[in-house]
Formats: structure tokens, sequence, C-alpha cells
């Protein structure tokens, strides 16, 4: 699925539906030979065709974001865990092409320890870090923590970055790097900046809000200079596209609107959301218990919703809709317009519209993570329950990406 979006965007945007399940067929080599091959990394290196072609040429970067539970001796002893395996794969392949950069990048969590280790041992990242450094002729490797939102996308996005310069490179280069992780900030901010590391682009105060991001595309909606220059398909090199596409309201039922209705209207009145909170605890029942003495404060009746419905004539009817829709999922929140966006993540149910009792849209998720308009992500929409292990719908692509922002950042 992410392949598919890779192909059309990148390699061959003009390409149709019928050529793509046609592509999908070719063998390894003849994918190889058109510019992207679809499928596992231990067998794509395995693949003798593959391992003379990057020896010829001489690759300048590997890049991308393998998962790292490898390297737990916990999760490596899982052997039905393939992931477990894929960092060790990748670092191979890149043993194999060793090329002049890598580049891998990974949730914060990765620098946490297991619960499992010992005092004495390294974090994920840490040893990570090791194992890219003493591949081949060995690596030059500068950890980094950077955020989004320093380098020019509507949203604070926190994520670590191992960047590894081959040694030859490096020494002919004078690059150094430094054994801590630097973090990243406003670019008014920075003091000092590693060799490898990208320099932020974007100044405090000036970060993107959610209505700079989306409000153009509601009716009335002005065009800001953040969108306008997600809509320069020339500045990304993409081709043009002449609609906004992956931007269709997803279809709720009557209850789920109804229940956003209440998280705005929540929202827009200073309201904790924890209202809506199911759960037995005591510290949650007096701080519930609080919220909605406020509420009743609050609020006046008849309560009108996002929809023109009425929600409520009384408090008394208002606190029966609350028992309806009392959830014991504490992530869903209603983004506030003049909020830099949270990080993007792969489901799409937790943020709700600031203006419309709605999840978002993966055009609206992918205005926070910086992709332009020109880019279109192909295959489903979202998917649900076991098939999350296997298929990478769009959400999920889109909240699984490198911010666009940091990556032009590292290219430049």
């Amino acid at each position: 699925m992410a392949a598919e979006t890779f192909m059309r965007n990148l390699v061959r945007p003009d390409m149709s539906d019928l050529e793509w399940l046609a592509y999908q067929e070719l063998d390894t080599q003849r994918q190889m030979e058109s510019g992207l091959v679809i499928g596992d990394i231990a067998t794509v290196r395995g693949h003798s065709g593959v391992a003379s072609a990057l020896e010829e040429m001489e690759l300048d970067l590997v890049v991308g974001g393998p998962p790292c539970q490898g390297f737990s001796l916990a999760g490596r002893r899982n052997s039905n865990d393939r992931r477990n395996s894929l960092v060790w794969d990748f670092l191979d392949y890149v043993e194999l092409a060793s090329p002049k950069f890598v580049i891998i990048e990974n949730v914060p969590g990765m620098n946490l320890k297991f619960s499992n280790q010992t005092i004495e041992s390294d974090s994920v990242f840490s040893e990570v870090s090791k194992a890219l450094g003493g591949i081949g002729a060995g690596y030059s490797v500068q950890k980094l923590k950077l955020n989004a939102k320093h380098y020019g996308a509507a949203q604070n996005r926190a994520r670590l970055f191992l960047v590894g310069c081959r040694k030859d490179v490096a020494e002919s280069k004078a690059v150094l790097v430094s054994p801590d992780i630097w973090e990243s900030n406003f670019s008014d901010l920075v003091h000092g900046r590693p060799d490898l590391a990208p320099e932020p682009t974007q100044r405090s105060g000036d970060v993107p809000t959610v209505i700079d991001a989306i409000g153009d595309l509601e009716p009335g909606g002005e065009l800001t200079t953040y969108v306008a220059e997600l809509q320069d398909h020339l500045a990304w090199k993409l081709p043009r596209r002449l609609a906004i596409s992956n931007h269709s309201p997803r279809r709720h039922r009557q209850a789920a609107v109804e229940k956003f209705d209440i998280y705005i209207s929540l929202h827009e009145h200073g309201l904790d959301s924890l209202i809506l909170r199911a759960g037995a605890s005591e510290s949650l029942a007096r701080k519930r218990e609080t919220a909605i003495r406020k509420a009743e404060r609050t609020l006046v009746f008849p309560l009108i919703g996002r929809t023109g419905n009425v929600l409520a004539h009384s408090f008394e009817e208002w606190m029966k809709l609350i028992e309806k829709h009392k959830t014991f999922k504490h992530s869903q929140r209603v983004l506030g317009k003049s909020s830099v966006p949270p990080t993007v993540i792969t489901s799409p149910d937790d943020y709700i519209h600031p203006n419309q009792p709605r999840v978002l849209t993966v055009r609206e998720l992918a205005r926070f993570q910086g992709f332009s308009d020109h880019f279109t992500f192909f295959s489903k929409e979202t998917t649900g329950g076991l098939k999350r292990r296997e298929e990478v719908p769009q959400y999920s692509q889109v909240g699984n990406a490198v911010s666009p922002f940091v990556s032009r950042a590292f290219g430049l």
C-alpha cells in the first residue's frame, strides 16, 4: 500500500490502476530496474541481482525507519514477531550497499530502556547507534531528537534520528559528531549544531496553527502562506494535481456525530472533556463532579450543536446525554483552532475537527505533516482489527511518515 503511494507520486505519477496491478506481478529484478522493489528487505537483500546492482550504484544514502524491538533481548527471543529482525535486516542492507550516508528514524521511546534491562545496559537507541557505527568500514554517527515544528511543519512532532556518515567521507569532509543526543530548537534559539544535524528553519512564535493549516478547506476559509507553500508543486518537485485529493469526510453514525458535537460544545465553553470519561476511580469521580458543577454554571439552554440540532433543552436532559455517551477512551479531543497541531498518529479517531463533528480527513492530517496538496495517498483509507498488522492504509501512511519539512532539511 505504501509502495503504491511512493510509485504513483515519485516514480511514475502517470501510472494507472491497471498498470500498478501489473507492476506488482513483476519479478524483483524487473522491479529494481524500474525504480521500486516491493517486498521484504531480507528477500531484496538476498537477491543476487540487487546485491550486484547496489555495489555498482555507489549509493549516497540509505534511509528508513525499521522497527527496533529486535534490539531487546526479550524481543529477539519472540520468534513469532517478524518485526524483531527487521532492524538487523536493515543494517545488513546498509552493510551491503555501503552508502555514504545513512538515516534511521524512530519514536522517542526508542531511547528508553526496557523494563527487564539492567542499569548498566544501553537503550535501544544507543545500541542501534553502536551497531551502525561498526558496520563495514564504519560510520561516524550523530544522535538527534528533532521536532517537526522547528522545520516549518504545522505539528508538534518529536522523533529520534541517527545520521551516519561513512568514515572515509567524514574524514575527507572533516565531519565531526558529538557523543550526546542533539535536540532541535527554533532557528532563533539554536546554540551550536553538529555537522550532521539539519538546520532548523522556523522562528519561535511563528509555528502554523490548526486553522492556518486546514482553515481554507472550509467554506470561506483563508489561504495562508503555509498552505500556499504546500500548493507550490514546483517547490516540492511534484507533478501538478488539478484537485485536492484525500479530502473525503468520514461517514459517522449518528451516535458518533452526537458525541463529537458534545466534545466540541465542551471545548468551546472551556469545559473539561473528562466529563465524558467513564471510570470508577475516586480521583476521576471527584474531578468529573467538579467539571460537571462548572458546566451547570456555564451552559445556557437550549444547547445547540454544530449540526444545528438541539443537543439538550435543559441541564437534566444534557446530563442524560452525557451518560449516554460516556466512554473509556481518554485520548479523544477537539483540536483548538489557534493551537499547534499535536503529533499525527495512524488512527483518525483521536482528533476531532474544531468546527465540525467529525474526525479529520487524510488531507487535513497530511497538511499538519507538511505534505504538498499535489502529493496523493493511494490504497484504502483506513483499516482495523488484526488487519492493522499487515495493512498500511492512507491514514497510517500519513501518521507513520517523517514530515517532508524535516526530510527537506536533511536533504539541504
